[in-house]
């Protein structure tokens, strides 16, 4: 049997950066991608599951879903690292027999920190390996992060969508750990074409999943991405 984990493995410095290739202006397209796959309770083997995303793109205008969203500018850095971008956070839901889209489509404000920024709460001997989060501004909480030393990541979310359908939950909490070495060692891929076109990404394989939906708890898996694409 394979040993676990009890930290993320891996070279996790770039989680919280973006630009590190210079943006393309109707192109860039940056975002955090989550999908877990939740056991289900009854047995149905296809299971429950979670399609999360927060993004910003680099164009005026861009369609979601049906939903016209308009991202101001391209992302701001302060003089710590600090970003602040106009973005959407995304979500799809699939109950077992039935996928509810939008789960979550808002537009908002974020901000995306390491946890060796002056505004992170707390100090870790750990900051700096990669620990930090992404934080809609929105009235609930929809933060996504890393834990300054890497045993796990959290993930908040609350919707008003289908407000009448019982299998909708209104609030989803999740604790994400390592699993194995193969499965929780992030990996980088990237690839550069004509004109600076191209993508990087970096990967979590797989990882367990602890969670609570409207509270009732839950277990499953998970993987990750965070992705550049300039095409």
């Amino acid at each position: 049997m394979m040993p676990s984990l009890d930290k993320f493995a891996g070279d996790l410095s770039r989680m919280w950066k973006l630009q590190e290739r210079e943006p393309l202006h109707h192109l860039t397209w940056d975002w955090w991608w989550w999908l877990l796959m939740l056991d289900d309770e009854d047995g149905n083997p296809s299971g429950k599951q979670l399609m999360v995303l927060w993004s910003t793109k680099d164009n005026p205008k861009v369609s979601v879903s049906g939903t016209n969203w308009e991202p101001k500018g391209r992302p701001g850095f302060d003089d710590d690292g600090g970003i602040s971008l106009d973005g959407m956070v995304c979500a799809w839901w699939y109950d077992g027999k039935r996928m509810y889209e939008p789960y979550i489509k808002h537009k908002c404000r974020m901000i995306v920190v390491s946890d060796d920024h002056p505004s992170w709460p707390g100090d870790s001997k750990f900051a700096g390996s990669g620990g930090g989060a992404v934080v809609p501004l929105t009235d609930d909480d929809m933060s996504m992060g890393l834990k300054s030393d890497l045993s796990e990541f959290w993930l908040n979310l609350s919707t008003d969508e289908f407000p009448e359908e019982v299998n909708v939950p209104r609030k989803m909490e999740f604790t994400l750990t390592p699993w194995n070495e193969p499965m929780s060692t992030a990996r980088h891929a990237t690839a550069t074409y004509a004109m600076n076109m191209g993508y990087d990404i970096l990967r979590l394989h797989g990882c367990k999943v602890a969670g609570n939906l409207d509270g009732k708890n839950v277990s499953g898996t998970a993987y990750f991405q965070k992705v550049c694409v300039q095409a």
